[in-house]
């Protein structure tokens, strides 16, 4: 009993010492601000193999070199820093040399979808701020009109051709918000594909952030990159909760914050699953559903969630909007489970 409790006592501060050399090592020595699951489970697991490292060295050296204690603990606890450290930095938070993608290189590699339905009157500021933002030239903009009635066909026929990174997708009648965001992935040149919205509660320097973020990966083409919107209502966030629990329920997975942006994946993916995509607003949650299944690495990094500056929502207007939504969710959620075609 008296080598037990000194031994789980040790135990303890040093788990407590990793995790915390982790957070550090994340967010200051490695600058990674974005969260994944994957690299969650790496760190787990090389710090459990670094704990019986320390058990490890501790117990050979007091058997075997010296019986003092304090040249034991600090042999264990100098080869366990040093492992721990190295394997975050070669491993957990590799970041490899820059290269093309696949081994190939493309004109474009990335292409931003943004469907517009009756946005008139953000399309002005949303081009504006890609323009400021958009510095690369390998990045291009896909505007999809999808279906508006408010006079969106004009305004960007005005418009575009002061951004010649912008392309145009017409839409002749509304059929979806996921139909619209289709059409426009179709079209798409880019190795890399994104969507994100059109209402200015999204910054489109997020989609920059979440190419940045996948480019710094090992293996780009097996990552998926999602926002996790901050600076909602309580009442959304509510909502939010609910919704994630309840796909975790019926898909065993936990699925958070389905409808942030943006959503950034390889054309691999969409070659995969795009046929059989969902024409509403049930694409996010298909994606993320599909990336997770196909144990992609997610990555969720924050992003702000502003109100809107022009225009309303096209959905979330009242309870009995969200009550509609609600149900539809729950009802493509229980076909997609059991593998049912759940495009439209």
């Amino acid at each position: 009993m008296q080598w037990i409790v000194p031994t789980a006592a040790k135990g303890l501060s040093f788990l407590t010492g990793t995790f915390v050399a982790y957070v550090l090592n994340k967010n200051l020595t490695f600058q990674q601000t974005y969260s994944s699951s994957r690299k969650f489970r790496q760190f787990l697991f090389l710090y459990g193999m670094t704990f019986l490292a320390n058990v490890g060295v501790h117990w050979g050296t007091i058997r075997l070199v010296v019986s003092n204690p304090t040249i034991a603990f600090v042999a264990a606890t100098a080869t366990s820093t040093c492992l721990n450290f190295l394997g975050q930095k070669f491993w957990v938070f590799q970041t490899p040399t820059p290269s093309s993608v696949g081994g190939t290189t493309m004109a474009t590699t990335l292409s931003i979808v943004i469907p517009c339905f009756n946005e008139k009157d953000n399309l002005s500021l949303i081009l504006e701020r890609f323009k400021s933002v958009v510095t690369r030239d390998d990045i291009e903009v896909v505007l999809v009109d999808n279906g508006s009635t408010d006079g969106t066909q004009n305004e960007l026929n005005r418009l575009l051709p002061n951004y010649p990174f912008v392309r145009l997708v017409t839409v002749p009648s509304n059929e979806g918000y996921g139909h619209g965001i289709l059409t426009g992935l179709r079209s798409a040149k880019g190795e890399f594909l994104a969507w994100t919205h059109a209402d200015m509660q999204t910054d489109p320097m997020d989609v920059v952030k979440a190419l940045e973020i996948a480019e710094k990966q090992s293996d780009p083409t097996q990552v998926y990159v999602k926002g996790n919107r901050r600076g909602r209502s309580i009442f959304d966030t509510f909502f939010t909760v609910g919704m994630s629990f309840f796909e975790l329920f019926v898909m065993w997975k936990w699925l958070w914050d389905i409808n942030a942006q943006p959503n950034l994946f390889h054309r691999s993916l969409f070659d995969d699953i795009g046929s059989d995509a969902p024409k509403d607003f049930a694409l996010d949650l298909f994606f993320l559903y599909k990336a997770k299944s196909a144990d992609l690495e997610i990555f969720r990094f924050p992003v702000r969630f502003p109100e809107r500056i022009h225009g309303h929502s096209k959905w979330n207007t009242s309870l009995s909007a969200k009550w509609k939504f609600i149900r539809r969710t729950m009802t493509f959620s229980w076909k997609l489970r059991q593998g049912l075609n759940v495009g439209q």
